[in-house]
């Protein structure tokens, strides 16, 4: 399934530019679209009990949304640059699609 979130990342943020993304902002498309997956890595590494990797806090929407909302608060305070803003508005709403 890890391979169907990418096709709906590209065609996101295809949406959200209008058909005008830079390769920059697909490719913050395409890692957010997979952040919320990061868990397997972890569970293949360390965990040695059976565990649905579904049961990480990486699989909540609502830790994005606090992660999104930290990072927007970051970028309205100027103290960001673009990068803030690409992570606000690309790889947090492809993290959420997920």
């Amino acid at each position: 399934m890890t391979i169907g979130h990418l096709p709906v990342a590209y065609l996101l943020v295809q949406l959200i530019r209008r058909g005008r993304a830079s390769r920059l902002m697909i490719a913050c498309a395409l890692c957010g679209s997979l952040a919320p997956d990061i868990d397997l890595l972890y569970l293949a590494l360390f965990e040695t009990q059976t565990v649905s990797h579904r049961a990480y806090w990486t699989h909540f929407p609502l830790s994005w949304l606090a992660i999104g909302v930290v990072v927007g608060c970051l970028y309205l305070s100027g103290s960001g640059g673009r990068l803030w803003g690409m992570l606000v508005f690309v790889f947090i709403p492809n993290a959420l699609l997920h």
